[in-house]
């Protein structure tokens, strides 16, 4: 790939004119273009200060990257320097920069996710153009909009930079801003904003602050991760305490076809470090035989208030022959029937001797989080007012 590519691609095609390369210095060595193109850049002033100057921070690592220079903020002036010579920058094309470093050296799962192997970030678009909703304006534009949807589908987290005259608006009273992050909110993208976080420029100078910001993105990419694939977001939700991948599958496949037998007895044999030929299947056949001529008998008997409907009793299935397969209901009875003796080590009968408290602990667990996603609904919406 070229180097005028490389930078418009980097860019995601956007200031196309400003970062067009002359003629003369793309017929340069190609170890030239680059160093020579700063200079071009400096000499004729094309600085990047502007809110319509569109920089994206991936073309900044580039930059930095390859040409050896750096990036400062002083005296409320941002800039690239190298030899001495400044190419200057708005304070939020170096604050874009200076998150996505953030981001990068954190170095978790839920945001390396987002970075491929060449360093570079993959979800993120900026100063992104939204329809506006109240007729005074066309549209509004977003500064950061990071996309950690899954499967076609489209979740946003967005940032927007506060710089020093927004205090001033607050101070004064000026609704700018909110008027401008209402548009936002329930503009072109409202069903698809997950999450809108301000980051104050008179506080980013504070690792505080900055660590604050971090880890409240990391845990917000955590929270959504995979929420739109319905399958995929359980079985990790489940897997965080049953600890075993292919067993959080097996569970929510069952779950998900609740009273249908559709789990290979065999298979679930091997999953577990069960033995064949033992006498567990016998055992499991008697007592749910015995299930089976009790099935009117509930598992406890209930007080129902006045204002609650008892559900009508479905015939609970366990197992069905024909197809050597178990239910939901049939897997946890079998496991029931197991011994030291059926497994094929210690660690196996371990594990399937604490499975109920595994599953216990995951729906504890789960219910906790309901919870506090439900006391957080509202304050979680917005962050860093």
């Amino acid at each position: 790939m070229n180097i005028q590519t490389k930078i418009r691609e980097l860019n995601y095609y956007e200031n196309k004119k400003a970062l067009t390369i002359p003629k003369e210095i793309l017929d340069l060595d190609e170890d030239k273009i680059l160093d020579e193109f700063f200079l071009y850049l400096v000499k004729k002033e094309k600085h990047f200060t502007s809110s319509m100057d569109k920089i994206h921070p991936n073309l900044l690592k580039y930059l930095i990257d390859k040409l050896g220079c750096k990036i400062f903020k002083r005296y409320n002036k941002c800039y690239l320097e190298k030899d001495s010579k400044k190419l200057f920058i708005s304070r939020q094309i170096w604050f874009g920069y200076n998150l996505v470093e953030l981001m990068r050296n954190y170095n978790k799962k839920y945001f390396k996710n987002y970075f491929d192997e060449e360093g570079y970030i993959n979800n993120l678009d900026v100063e992104v153009k939204s329809t506006s909703i109240n007729g005074v304006k066309s549209y509004r534009r977003i500064d950061f909009r990071f996309d950690i949807g899954c499967d076609d589908n489209e979740r946003y987290v967005v940032i927007e930079y506060l710089e020093n005259h927004h205090l001033e608006e607050s101070i004064n009273l000026n609704h700018y801003q909110t008027i401008r992050m209402i548009d936002i909110l329930f503009g072109e993208f409202r069903d698809k904003i997950s999450h809108f976080c301000f980051v104050w420029d008179n506080k980013w100078s504070n690792s505080y602050y900055q660590r604050e910001i971090i880890n409240h993105l990391y845990y917000k990419f955590k929270d959504l991760h995979n929420i739109d694939n319905e399958e995929r977001f359980i079985i990790d939700t489940i897997n965080k305490d049953i600890k075993n991948k292919k067993v959080s599958k097996l569970l929510f496949d069952s779950y998900k076809n609740e009273n249908n037998c559709i789990l290979d007895l065999q298979q679930i044999e091997k999953i577990f470090g069960i033995k064949q030929k033992t006498e567990v299947k016998n055992k499991f056949l008697k007592i749910i035989s015995v299930f089976n001529n009790n099935e009117n008998i509930n598992d406890l008997e209930f007080d129902f208030s006045d204002d609650e409907e008892e559900e009508e009793i479905q015939k609970t299935i366990y197992f069905d022959d024909k197809t050597n397969k178990l239910s939901n209901h049939g897997l946890i009875s079998y496991l029931k029937e197991t011994s030291l003796e059926d497994c094929n080590n210690i660690k196996c009968y371990k594990f399937i001797h604490m499975f109920p408290d595994k599953l216990g602990r995951s729906a504890y667990q789960s219910a906790i989080k309901i919870r506090n996603l439900q006391l957080k609904l509202n304050k979680e919406l917005i962050y860093g007012i």
